[in-house]
């Protein structure tokens, strides 16, 4: 991407990290969904990883659905 401004890159790209989305894979009844997981336990589908055009027309996976799930210790 070539951005034509006057601005310094500093000041476009400042704040960007700290914005960012902490995006995980998951699977959701076993599709694999790509989720942004803003808060502990609660996880928006941002993707969906998957090659069965019926999950692309499932409602429940579709970017933006909100699913609340128990987080799993990283030592399990």
């Amino acid at each position: 991407m070539i951005l034509y401004t006057p601005l310094a890159p500093e000041q476009i790209w400042e704040g960007f990290e700290k914005n960012s989305p902490r995006l995980v894979e998951m699977k959701i009844e076993g599709v694999r969904v790509q989720m942004d997981v803003s808060t502990p336990g609660v996880g928006v589908v941002h993707r969906i990883f998957s090659t069965d055009p019926a999950h692309y027309l499932d409602p429940r996976f579709q970017p933006g659905t909100h699913y609340r799930f128990q987080p799993v210790p990283p030592w399990l």
